[in-house]
């Protein structure tokens, strides 16, 4: 009876999501030179099945470890903030001024919107609100003329684009995270990816000991190549634990064990940074 070389235990469960994620990866790549077995004629789907859960996963962690708005949500609220103490600046400032007709323009504006200046200040979502409040009051036709006096109507658009386009882009921060909260765990993800792989290192050891002379060859060199992703990943892992390379981890089946995948709680989980 044929022997086989089996693939050595990789402690991939207790990776973290980014060393757990690059593993994968470099399996997917260590896959894709063998285009198909004689006795496995679907092979190719099951890479392909394989590569694409991790795809999925890959997705998953940029989802949940990052959102791609939050920079430009901060650019919009200090666009927001810049053009709020501008407005309120030339306000008081007109207040002070000689010109009579300066001065009543500074005056009637000022009576309208006094009680928005410090808005800057507040929570996020009762600042974009605001800011709506003080914009109907500003595009009123009584203040108008005195806002072309004092020369705030150039600042009137700007300060509502920018609040507009930072709500639009709060609103698709929210739907993200509402997607991801509805999508399945991490963890899930990361054992389906998991287990896929422990049923392809299981049928390459079918194929070393069922196949013909091709068959052998190719998954035994499977083996070898998968073993040298897991020799990397479990000396960048223990290092990371401070450990020795070369001990033992309690439980885990040494090389000739095969692949064992514990359901234990990834350390090192990360996790999305706070909103905006």
């Amino acid at each position: 009876m044929n022997t086989a070389v089996k693939v050595k235990g990789s402690l991939v469960g207790k990776f973290p999501n980014s060393l757990h994620l690059g593993f994968h990866e470099s399996v997917v790549k260590v896959l894709t030179p063998i285009a198909s077995f004689t006795l496995e004629p679907t092979w190719q789907d099951i890479k392909d099945r394989y590569e694409a859960k991790v795809e999925t996963l890959v997705d998953y962690n940029t989802v949940s470890t990052t959102y791609a708005e939050t920079p430009k949500l901060v650019e919009l609220d200090a666009e927001r903030n810049r053009l709020l103490s501008l407005l309120f600046l030339m306000i008081d400032n007109a207040l002070l001024s000689k010109n009579t007709t300066t001065l009543e323009a500074a005056r009637a504006v000022s009576a309208k919107i006094s009680t928005y200046k410090g808005i800057q200040a507040l929570p996020y979502d009762a600042k974009t609100s605001k800011i709506h409040g003080l914009l109907l009051d500003l595009n009123k036709s009584i203040l108008e003329e005195h806002l072309a006096t004092l020369h705030l109507d150039v600042l009137v658009s700007p300060l509502e684009k920018a609040n507009d386009d930072y709500e639009e882009l709060r609103d698709k921060k929210r739907a993200i995270k509402t997607d991801r909260q509805n999508s399945p765990k991490t963890k899930e993800i990361r054992q389906e990816v998991d287990d896929m792989f422990n049923d392809i290192c299981n049928l390459l050891v079918a194929l070393q000991i069922l196949g013909g002379e091709a068959d052998r060859h190719n998954a035994e060199l499977l083996v070898v190549d998968i073993n040298g992703v897991v020799d990397h990943y479990r000396q960048t892992y223990n290092q990371m634990q401070g450990q020795k390379t070369d001990a033992e981890e309690p439980g885990q089946e040494e090389e000739s064990g095969g692949t064992q995948f514990e359901p234990i709680t990834p350390e090192g989980e990360e996790t999305a940074p706070k909103e905006a």
